[in-house]
This record gives C-alpha cells, structure tokens and sequence, in this order.
C-alpha cells in the first residue's frame, strides 16, 4: 500500500479482542499524531499511499483496523460509536504514541472521532471529518431520499454493525454534543451518487452545520469527489489534514522545524529571484534611506543577509529569529557586530521601551497569526517618530492557496518551497489586505505602501516568472511611523 516506514503492533483490548495497529513515519516533537478512523466495514488498508505517504513526511500517522475488520479479532461487544471510541482509547494508550492527537474520520467513522473527542478533548487536537455521517442524518436526510435508496442503505449493514446499533451510535454522538475548543475540517462530497440538485445541496447544509460544534471550524467542498473523497481528492484531503495538524499546536514546531532543517540551503543560496531581484531592491531602497546610523530591529532575521547589510550602512543592529540554526548562521554571517538573539516574535520583545529607530521586518510577519499584541510591541520598543518597514505575502497571490476561499477570513495555509532539491511544507497566515492596513493603522500612521516590480535581471533569468509577477504582485511592502499619542 505505501512505501514509507511502519510499524506494527497488535494490541489487546480485552482477554479475547485484539487490534491491529500499524503506525507510519517517525514522531516529530510538538506536532500532533494523526489518527485516522475508516468508515463502515473499512479498516487500514482503506487509506491508500497517496494519503499516508505525504502525511508520514510530515508527523506521525496511526492507521488501524476495528474489531472484526482486517487483521483485528472478532468481539461480541456491541458496534456503536461509544464501544469504539473506547477501544480505540484503549489501543492509542499501549501504543508508542503521545497525545494530543488530530483525528480523521471518514463516513461512519466521523461519528467516533466526534465522539472521542468530545470524551477525550484533552486527548485531542483536531478532527478532519471526510464525508462524515451526521446524528441527524435518517431523520433529516434519509427520509427525504426514495424508498429505493433507502432500501439500499438498509442493506449495507452486513459486516460489521447493524441498522440498530448505528442508530444508536447516532444518539450517543447527539447526546454529547457539545462545543469543542478544537480546529475542526469538514468536507463534503459534491459528486455524490444517486443525489439530485436538491439531495446534494441539503447534503453540504447538514454536513456544514456538523462544523457549528467548534468556533474554529473550516467547511470544504469537494466538488469532484464522490463519497471517498480520500480516494478521489487525495491532495485536498492531505491539504486539510495538515492544516488542523498545524491549528491543533503544531504550527510553531513545524514552523522552526523547516526553518532550522533548511539554514544551510538559505544561507548559501546563492540566487533566489523572488528575494536578490524582487524583494529585497524595493526594501534597499527605503533602507538606504531609513537605516543609516540608525538603531535597528531586524525582526526575522533568517540567515542574517538584512542584518549584514544594515551594518554596511554602519546601524546598531539587534536581530532576533526563532530558529536556533537560523541564529547561528547569522552569527557566523556577522560575528559580534551584531546583537543576536533566538526569540519568537509573537512571545513579546525582550528590549527596553524606545530602544530602536528602526524595525524591519522582511517576509517574517506572514508566520504570525496575532499581529495586535505584536504590533504593539513594535510601538513600544520604537521611539516616537520610528520607522517600521515589513515586507509580507500579498493577499491578492496568497487567496489562490486557500482552501475556504473566504477572502476576508484569516486563514493558516501551507506552501511547497524547494531548497536543495528537497521540498517542505512551509505554513503561514494568509489575511486580508484591510486586515493587514488597519492593524497597522491601529499603531502607526502609514507612510508608504509597495508593490514592488521584479527587475530587469529578474526578467533575463525568467521571463515567464517576471510576466506573472506584473500581473499579480506576490508580496507588499509597507512603511509607517510611529506618532506620538496623546495622554
């Protein structure tokens, strides 16, 4: 089925009963497991390489067959959601496998994922739910469907759990709900079969009011996938999963993770078009002006380039980022010319009130999901009449990667960056272009704004890219200052 590294395990849930386990990839520390839950008479061998392989890259995947299905034994217990959910309790706690974790439950299987986690929120980190059955669903879907279809539903339960024992896993989800403080991913078929205009549409209502049971919810159509969206949209699938993996408290982990994994590759590539001849011209400029002899915060630092260059223009230079590697390669870049420190931006700055005439801030704040407090922090440690200058995505380019497509709404999504012929996921904040002015606006004025062009060398060494880049700008640049407020 996949070609990454497994284990397996057989675990006994009672004296007669053992599950099967196996479990995909290695662990990464502070990023969740994902644990995925099939659905009706399906066990393991249902997720298929296109799902596992580029999720065990990523952290570490359980996949595992309930009693009675695949490699696991039989049982005489009852098959509803709460005996399951209970088993599969029992099976993560004599795994080699720490919580919390993300779940992902497909058709039946999301009734027990909703369930364990309304029993073990500790335990739980987010839910994925694929195509999900509802607790609702006989009385506000199946009976609206023909009696032929609902014929051919009865007839389904065969293997594992009869019409009655779901029935009353249906309950017992409806029993327990309650609101979740967890990321949650919904998505929903829109190719299904044997469903008119109308059964289709009162399918996507059902399963996006599924998502009402957190205030951190994403609901996603799946408009070419039948029931087995897994099957059918494998990337959308993978793409959702690892963004509740990141919601659910793996996202700074990841983040410093890939950051610290590539600092070799950022530090001596040599050419980057998007930064030496698209970025970083249109930041020099305002640089040459601004930095000169100025006290400075480069906040993101990276690889150090913008700390070395803000020396050459003979500023006092403190730099902070969050990736130890990253740090070192700066330190190694500027020696002790520079003030270098390992700090996370969003935990608050660690310099005395008006330290800086200066922040800068290149292609790091995207990485920050609460700009407020940040920003506030900035006011704090500038002296009246201090510059800050950022460069961030633009929205207008980073709307293409959203899963939502809910333009106004701030979104984590994650890209695909290659260093050194190897590629990583790199996640960020994608928000809105009001969003990113009026937060500025709440605590300073606003200067400039930029769009910057790539340059002509940019256009010599790849037209195509210099073609896309002046119709849709990827990153924006703004300049404010920091005002002196009344008292």
């Amino acid at each position: 089925m996949t070609s990454t590294s497994y284990q397996d395990f057989f675990v006994k849930s009672s004296s007669t009963v053992t599950q099967f386990a196996r479990i995909h990839g290695v662990e990464f520390p502070g990023i969740p497991t994902i644990v995925f839950e099939a659905g009706l008479n399906d066990g393991a061998d249902s997720w298929e390489k296109a799902i596992i392989e580029p999720l065990a890259s990523f952290t570490q995947v359980v996949v595992y067959d309930r009693a009675g299905i695949g490699k696991s034994s039989k049982t005489e217990r009852p098959r509803t959601s709460a005996e399951m959910a209970s088993e599969l309790h029992h099976t993560l706690k004599h795994l080699p496998v720490e919580p919390p974790y993300v779940f992902v439950g497909h058709s039946m299987g999301a009734l027990t994922v909703r369930l364990y986690a309304s029993l073990y929120e500790e335990n739980t980190a987010g839910l994925v739910l694929i195509d999900g059955t509802m607790e609702d669903y006989r009385e506000r879907f199946l009976t609206s469907m023909s009696s032929s279809f609902q014929q051919a539903y009865r007839k389904q339960f065969t293997a594992e759990c009869n019409y009655e024992e779901l029935g009353i896993s249906m309950q017992q989800v409806k029993a327990s709900r309650r609101k979740l403080r967890l990321p949650i991913a919904v998505l929903s078929a829109g190719k299904k079969a044997y469903y008119d205009q109308k059964a289709q549409q009162l399918w996507h209502e059902l399963q996006k009011e599924t998502g009402e049971i957190s205030d951190n919810s994403t609901f996603i159509v799946a408009k070419d996938s039948a029931h087995y969206i897994q099957k059918d949209e494998p990337e959308l699938v993978v793409k959702a999963i690892k963004a509740i993996v990141l919601a659910g408290g793996g996202y700074k982990s990841k983040l410093k993770t890939v950051y610290d994994e590539f600092a070799d590759a950022y530090a001596s590539e040599s050419v980057n078009l998007y930064n030496g001849q698209y970025e970083r011209p249109a930041m020099m400029q305002e640089l040459l002006v601004e930095a000169r002899e100025k006290r400075v915060l480069d906040a993101g630092c990276a690889a150090g380039w913008y700390t070395n260059e803000l020396l050459k223009l003979n500023a006092h230079v403190s730099a902070i980022d969050q990736s130890p590697e990253m740090v070192t390669r700066t330190k190694k870049l500027v020696g002790n010319l520079a003030d270098v420190r390992c700090s996370d931006l969003s935990e608050g700055l660690l310099y005395k009130d008006n330290s800086f005439e200066l922040i800068l801030s290149s292609l790091t704040l995207h990485y920050i999901k609460e700009w407020n407090p940040l920003f506030a922090e900035f006011e704090r440690v500038l002296e009246p009449g201090g510059k800050l200058l950022f460069s961030v995505h633009h929205p207008m380019n980073d709307i293409a990667r959203s899963s939502s497509n809910r333009y106004f709404e701030k979104e984590l999504v994650i890209d695909r960056w290659k260093k050194a012929d190897k590629w990583f996921d790199m996640p960020f904040y994608r928000r809105s272009l009001q969003d990113i002015l009026n937060t500025t606006l709440a605590h300073f004025q606003i200067e400039k704004v930029i769009e910057p062009k790539p340059t002509s060398l940019f256009k010599e060494e790849d037209a195509a890219g210099y073609a896309r880049l002046m119709a849709q700008p990827s990153f924006l640049i703004v300049k404010a200052i920091k005002q002196e407020r009344n008292v």
